[in-house]
């Protein structure tokens, strides 16, 4: 009794887990391991530095910088899988190069928590289009790589994301993840369906 208990418990746990649980695969920065970031995109322009500024898809950073966060879900990403513009010989922690890294995807749990590290500068994010929001800095300018994360809550639903940063041209990048909280109406449901199964119980003891 107590096993099949234990088994209608744990289906009905890892059902409400499902529902309560986004794609993280899906949404999360360097999902696709080396090489070119699946989900990703990035637009990138220069203000007073030339050499290679790629746009397109984003890349997976390879052998990253020391000073950046291992995180066990996600990775870096940047222009290139050295994560600096080719032909640029800066590393001066100036705005050299603006990018702006994009990705659109499907909510399914609310509230749904994205956490941003950057390297150098975050400086705006923006969603399905709107007007970018300029990002408070904790400190005076500097390198946040080994920073804190900056950390937003955004809609269910369909959702496009474009995150705004600038850097040297010299390992510039993001890297962003994506969590959430079960709503209460979850744990409702696990909660009533345990409870729904004590009749089940009473009933196979009087058998």
């Amino acid at each position: 009794m107590r096993s099949s208990f234990l088994k209608y418990g744990a289906s009905l746990a890892l059902a409400c887990a499902a529902a309560a649980t986004p794609l993280f695969a899906q949404v999360n920065s360097g999902a696709g391991g080396p090489g070119v970031d699946p989900n990703w995109t990035v637009a990138c322009s220069f203000t007073i530095a030339a050499g290679g500024c790629h746009s397109g898809s984003a890349y997976v950073v390879a052998g990253q910088p020391g000073v950046w966060p291992n995180l066990p879900s996600a990775a870096w990403i940047s222009t290139s899988t050295s994560a600096s513009v080719s032909g640029a010989k800066t590393s001066n922690n100036a705005d050299n190069y603006n990018y702006v890294f994009s990705q659109t995807f499907a909510a399914t749990t609310s509230p749904l928590t994205m956490s941003v590290w950057t390297d150098n500068f975050f400086t705006a994010f923006a969603t399905n289009g709107g007007s970018s929001t300029p990002v408070t800095l904790a400190s005076s300018p500097g390198d946040f790589g080994a920073g804190a994360p900056r950390s937003f809550l955004l809609p269910t639903g369909t959702t496009s994301v474009q995150l705004s940063t600038y850097g040297d041209g010299t390992t510039d990048g993001v890297d962003v993840a994506f969590s959430s909280v079960p709503e209460p109406s979850s744990i409702a449901l696990l909660g009533t369906g345990l409870i729904g199964l004590v009749p089940m119980i009473r009933r196979k003891r009087k058998v």
